[in-house]
């Protein structure tokens, strides 16, 4: 084959030979020039030797660094969701223990275990760790679980509002402080946060459901649900009182609409977001947020942050 390199001297030269270089390009962040080339037929052209002022420089194929805030966000984000899904799967196992307990162990005679399984398993929950915790309840040395609720300030005075069920109030409590503290957070007094909060039920369409608005609509607010608003990526979020959730669900269900169940529940909404915050605190109320999801005892953590979807 006929080769154009460019030789020591810098003028193009025809060189019928077979040709290896490498390639240059960015690396990151830097353009990196490509090394010399070597030819198969050895002799033919010197190959270029560095001169003593310059330096060799190791290309290390890694990606670019992102910056920025978006970036970060996008970065961290497969983090915060395996988190947020960890402590769901955390809080049916509580709730299928609490319910086995109460009512045994065959969902055939405990109504109420039958339909917390029925939800853990819309949910995605694997089915080995429904089983596992069926068994857990019969166990004697398994303690009760108590709902727990702790209010804090995080970085930049952001409210969250820290939802559980633990079968230890002391080691809930003492981790929760640790995991606020260490966030550069504090604890608040029981109502100094919570007043900026609304309990509502959510129940949000499953990706890729076809439903008309219209038609939702309909549906929902004829059950009790007090909203339908619709999101930038094609879903739905229908919003209902507490007391509604479950009749709003049963007639979702009965309409055949499916639902996104990791993002259905009763939650609680803010009523008011901090908008002014700085990129620094934003970032650390969200690693915040993830330390405390990795707790045992937590199952939910709701803040006054806007949705990250919501801010692209």
């Amino acid at each position: 084959m006929m080769a154009r390199v460019f030789s020591p001297m810098g003028r193009i030269q025809g060189v019928s030979s077979s040709v290896r270089c490498s390639s240059s390009g960015m690396y990151g962040g830097r353009f990196y020039a490509a090394p010399s080339c070597v030819l198969s037929s050895p002799g033919m052209i010197p190959r270029p030797q560095p001169s003593p002022s310059s330096t060799s420089r190791r290309f290390l194929r890694m990606p670019p660094i992102l910056m920025g805030r978006r970036s970060a966000k996008i970065a961290t984000r497969k983090g915060a969701a395996d988190a947020k899904k960890a402590a769901l799967y955390g809080k049916y196992g509580k709730l299928i223990v609490t319910l086995a307990k109460e009512g045994g162990p065959s969902p055939n005679a405990n109504t109420q275990l039958r339909d917390i399984i029925a939800q853990a398993t819309r949910a995605g929950v694997p089915k080995d760790i429904i089983e596992r915790n069926i068994k857990r309840a019969s166990d004697s040395k398994q303690a009760d679980y108590s709902e727990t609720s702790y209010e804090a300030y995080g970085p930049g005075g952001v409210g969250f509002i820290i939802e559980g069920l633990t079968d230890n109030l002391n080691r809930s409590a003492a981790d929760v402080r640790s995991a606020v503290t260490k966030g550069g957070g504090k604890m608040a007094t029981a109502g100094a946060v919570a007043f900026n909060f609304k309990n509502v039920g959510q129940l949000m369409t499953a990706p890729g459901e076809e439903v008309s608005e219209d038609d939702l609509f309909d549906v929902a607010i004829e059950a009790g649900a007090e909203d339908v608003i619709s999101n930038a990526d094609g879903t739905f979020t229908v919003l209902t009182p507490k007391e509604e959730f479950g009749a709003v669900r049963n007639a979702l269900d009965g309409a055949g609409i499916k639902m996104n169940e990791e993002k259905s529940g009763l939650q609680m909404m803010p009523m008011l977001f901090a908008t002014d915050v700085s990129d620094e605190d934003y970032e650390s109320c969200r690693d915040m947020e993830e330390k405390l999801l990795a707790l045992e005892d937590v199952d939910a953590v709701y803040t006054q942050l806007e949705d990250e979807e919501a801010e692209e």
